[in-house]
């Protein structure tokens, strides 16, 4: 597991899966199918709809403006290729926000099942998400008793037998993920709290998901213990901060080292994993930066700095280095992925007062973690 590895929101996973549904429903084999063409149709215009919503007084949306237009229209979805749909899962789903109000497990669920219909339009094993679906539908028999689970009974039994999963069809996989998503709100704390997911992917690269579904308690060693529960618990204020980039408290502190000196092992644990690495930058490494945060910061200095394409595109790099990792050393500004621009000096020989903002960004960025009031 690479350290410090990016962590791509719930919102961008399932708009980017979809993409990939939308291009592997583009075959031959399933435009004799009238619900496999409807399908991509209703992708195409949820997804084609998410990008029309895009504010293009946005500093972000404006650097890929280009981009933006060109699959705002219909014509754009019409063939996908493994090129185009990587230059929409890296440009475009980093650009959407969360603005949807339903319950996560819902959205969690819907994952669970367009991985398992991606999984057989392309004939990959989706053992791992159709476990998940039978243990939900094992918990939701446990609380029959409520109206809207009760109209769900045949589907909830069905899903749990095996030999259920060896004939099922997409339009199979749709009807489950309709009927059981919003039952999830049923499940007490105790039934959602092991639905944990870890993904083993970068957003800047193609997006190709590998989802596992784990306790926190199944996981072996120390280090997998904390990666696994930082990842997961971004909400926690203390993690929250380091997240967003806001100053630590002596408090948040405090809440910290009890989360990695006693709640997920010891102090001696810690130390002969991370030997005498501060607790703020170890967290930050391992869940990165928010990007918003990030572009926030470096909007403000390109709206008030006149770069020219080559710089805007250097910066770009930096913002994107910086949340993937949390951290920026200034010395990486000499090495890739930052050489392949030439000297940084060169680059900005007459903009030496910019260069110089620049650098006090990266260190704000960095000593932010290392803070506490």
């Amino acid at each position: 597991m690479e350290k410090g590895r990016h962590i791509v929101s719930l919102t961008q996973r399932l708009f980017n899966i979809k993409v990939d549904l939308i291009r592997e429903l583009q075959g031959l084999q399933y435009q004799e199918d009238q619900f496999a063409r409807a399908y991509r149709q209703q992708l195409v215009s949820e997804l084609q709809g998410r990008i029309e919503s895009l504010n293009e007084l946005d500093f972000r949306v404006r650097m890929v403006l280009d981009t933006v237009y060109s699959y705002r229209k219909l014509e754009s979805w019409q063939n996908l290729t493994a090129v185009t749909s990587e230059t929409i899962q890296k440009n475009l789903s980093p650009l959407l926000f969360d603005e949807d109000k339903e319950d996560e497990m819902a959205r969690r669920f819907d994952l669970w099942l367009l991985h398992i219909q991606l999984g057989q339009l392309t004939a990959k094993s989706s053992t791992v998400h159709i476990s998940q679906v039978m243990k939900t539908a094992r918990a939701l028999s446990a609380i029959g008793n409520i109206p809207q689970v009760f109209e769900q009974a045949e589907i909830i039994r069905k899903v749990q037998e095996p030999e259920f999963w060896k004939e099922v069809n997409l339009s199979d996989l749709e009807k489950i993920r309709l009927a059981i998503r919003d039952l999830l709100q049923f499940l007490d704390k105790t039934d959602r709290k092991p639905y944990y997911v870890n993904f083993e992917d970068r957003i800047l690269s193609t997006v190709h998901e590998t989802t596992a579904f784990l306790q926190v308690n199944d996981l072996r060693s120390y280090n997998e213990k904390v990666e696994h529960y930082l990842k997961t618990h971004l909400d926690e204020e203390s993690i929250s901060k380091l997240y967003h980039n806001k100053k630590l408290t002596s408090d948040d502190m405090l809440a910290l080292e009890k989360l990695l000196w006693e709640k997920l092992g010891s102090k001696a644990d810690y130390q002969s994993h991370y030997e005498n690495k501060a607790i703020p930058r170890l967290v930050r490494e391992i869940i990165g930066l928010d990007r918003e945060s990030a572009n926030r910061i470096f909007s403000k200095f390109l709206s008030d700095e006149n770069l020219n394409a080559r710089q805007i595109s250097f910066v770009k790099l930096i913002v994107d280095y910086i949340v993937e990792n949390g951290f920026l050393e200034t010395k990486v500004l000499t090495q890739e992925p930052f050489k392949s621009y030439g000297s940084v000096q060169l680059l900005f020989q007459h903009q030496l007062p910019v260069l110089r903002n620049i650098v006090q960004i990266i260190e704000l960025i960095n000593n932010r973690a290392g803070e506490a009031a």
